[in-house]
């Protein structure tokens, strides 16, 4: 049953949604990028009204909700960027050659073959640049738990890609 607070906070949230693209936009610098996180700090803020207390003042709540959200957002980018190697912008890439795209091919074979439990942890932090923390809190596991999934999945990789 949901309490009549937290039904109203809920639909407060949910008329700030104007404002809180705005914000996530402005923070981001680009619309496109501002829906997703938005609709991150919904399901956040939803998350936390069902379990934790409603906020006294839930509009502004809301807004440093959303804006945790963006800095999230932005740390994960930045991961990632830092694991990308470094390529020169002057030219665009040329076509992978065939090596490339079997071997890319033969990548997305052995991860739909891979056991669910090193799937899921090998993709959210080789794919989607979360730490194993970050993975683990997804996952409700231990982040050592993650951690070696993400080990014994990539030796499977390895594995099915060699033999």
């Amino acid at each position: 049953m949901i309490a009549n607070t937290e039904h109203s906070s809920i639909r407060t949230i949910v008329r700030m949604r104007p404002a809180a693209r705005s914000l996530a936009a402005r923070m981001l610098g680009s619309e496109h990028s501002a829906e997703d996180v938005v609709q991150q700090a919904y399901v956040n803020a939803i998350g936390h009204l069902r379990v934790g207390p409603v906020p006294r003042n839930v509009e502004a709540w809301f807004l440093t909700v959303v804006a945790n959200a963006v800095r999230d957002q932005q740390r994960r980018e930045t991961a990632f960027r830092r694991r990308l190697p470094l390529v020169p912008r002057a030219a665009p890439p040329a076509a992978p050659p065939a090596a490339e795209r079997d071997l890319v091919k033969g990548l997305r074979t052995a991860m739909s073959l891979l056991d669910r439990k090193y799937r899921e942890p090998v993709s959210l932090c080789c794919e989607q640049g979360l730490t194993h923390r970050e993975a683990a809190a997804r996952l409700d596991l231990p982040r050592s738990t993650v951690t070696k999934y993400v080990g014994e999945g990539l030796a499977q990789l390895r594995r099915s890609l060699s033999g």
